[in-house]
């Protein structure tokens, strides 16, 4: 399948967001827009618990990637049960931040998807996106 090259301004490399809230709402309008859905893979919050950003900023650094790229490690199990197939497809999307002079800020940004189509259809019907019309709903 052909590479998905997805553009978005508030993911460029070097922006600057002044919340952790404000970065949300540009992650979600980003999903919304591409039918993606983007996981947070790692991250690390304030240990202080007095730290000075760590209310409006929440984490030192915070990386997400699309639900179709988690790559699974290798398990070092004997094989007894069947190998299970999931939706991973090694998807190249990358989203990584950290926190400098009170902003998180885009470090590094790729935006592609690959190995998957991006489709409005699909994209309703994902685990996440129901469960959140349900709440919605009541």
């Amino acid at each position: 399948m052909d590479v998905i090259k997805t553009n978005f301004l508030p993911f460029e490399c070097g922006r600057k967001f002044p919340t952790y809230f404000e970065f949300e709402k540009a992650k979600e309008l980003y999903e919304n827009q591409n039918f993606a859905v983007l996981m947070k893979t790692r991250s690390e919050k304030f240990h202080e618990k007095f730290h000075k950003h760590r209310e409006r900023l929440l984490y030192k650094y915070v990386s997400f990637e699309c639900k179709k790229r988690h790559i699974h490690k290798q398990s070092a199990a004997k094989g007894t049960r069947p190998n299970v197939k999931t939706g991973k497809l090694e998807c190249n999307f990358k989203l990584k931040l950290s926190t400098s002079d009170g902003f998180l800020i885009v470090k590094e940004s790729i935006l592609e998807h690959c190995n998957h189509e991006l489709s409005e259809e699909r994209f309703r019907h994902l685990p996440e996106k129901l469960r959140l019309k349900m709440l919605n709903l009541a």
